[in-house]
């Protein structure tokens, strides 16, 4: 029994991936072997990155929150991409850039995309990033350290997965 990062309660620790292992598998597939780059090298990652982090409440809160309709939007082994389908169906509500080099849609005009579960995916991701020192479960990995991420945002990250911040 630990103190679950997430939550702050004592709890068995499940093992947490750094990233979903859904996603792992979806970069895996079809024998594919993606290669992770740091500042001093680049190589070929079999095993994914994980540490005794959430309890399973906390791992079934990030998993419903965003992370399974994440992994559903990205490329699939038959070809579909859901995100990408969704933005080719639509016009650009902007173009960025000189000459245009990006397109640009409002989340709130696509109904179909569920933006709050991307949001709170990505925020997971960064929370996830920032609560722990990964080099100490896996050399190859860093800690993020972002300049837009300082420690004294990492509460609000905390309230914001755990509802909090929810409407």
């Amino acid at each position: 029994m630990s103190i679950c990062a997430l939550c702050g309660r004592l709890a068995t620790l499940r093992q947490s991936h750094y990233l979903p292992a859904a996603f792992f598998r979806r970069m895996h597939a079809n024998g594919r072997r993606p290669i992770f780059v740091d500042g001093r090298r680049k190589m070929y990652k079999t095993t994914q990155v994980k540490a005794k982090l959430l309890c399973d409440k906390c791992e079934h809160r990030l998993k419903v929150g965003g992370e399974d309709w994440a992994t559903d939007c990205t490329l699939k082994s038959t070809g579909s991409f859901l995100l990408r389908d969704l933005l080719i169906r639509r016009r650009p509500d902007a173009l960025i850039g000189t000459p245009p080099r990006a397109n640009a849609y409002w989340s709130n005009r696509l109904p179909e995309l569920q933006h709050t579960k991307l949001l709170y995916f990505a925020a997971s991701v960064l929370w996830r990033g920032s609560v722990l020192d990964w080099s100490k479960v896996d050399p190859d990995t860093a800690r993020i350290k972002l300049p837009n991420l300082p420690n004294e945002l990492e509460p609000s990250f905390r309230d914001f997965l755990l509802g909090a911040c929810r409407r």
